[in-house]
């Protein structure tokens, strides 16, 4: 009796960990296949799923996504990527880097008349 509610929650972890490989194996198939802000989107969002696990590809992602929106010049997209690249650092630890990405983050948003970022 004291056994099923462990089983029950080791089986919810599995589920969620596969929930979330499948989510990654999605964004990382339509990516490729993407170009201007619904590629920086995608690169954003597969940038936040990494946070959950490997904050390294999670700025490696977020990298991406500024690049590509700087290339594109679209404002939100940049403010969102600078958004991302500030919530690494701020997992990081590096918590002056991470304000300082967000502030260049809400500037970018304010020019793009971003409220809801």
């Amino acid at each position: 009796m004291l056994l099923r509610p462990f089983v029950f929650i080791y089986i919810c972890i599995l589920l969620s960990f596969s929930a979330q490989a499948g989510k990654l194996d999605s964004l990382l198939k339509i990516v490729e296949q993407q170009k201007g802000t619904a590629k920086i989107s995608t690169l954003n969002k597969l940038s936040q799923e990494y946070r959950k696990s490997d904050v390294d590809k999670a700025e490696e992602y977020a990298k991406k996504a500024l690049s590509e929106a700087l290339s594109v010049g679209d404002d939100k997209s940049i403010g969102d990527s600078y958004n991302n690249l500030g919530a690494v650092n701020n997992l990081k630890g590096d918590y002056s880097q991470a304000i300082e990405l967000y502030l260049k983050s809400f500037l970018h948003r304010q020019k793009a008349s971003d409220s809801i970022g």
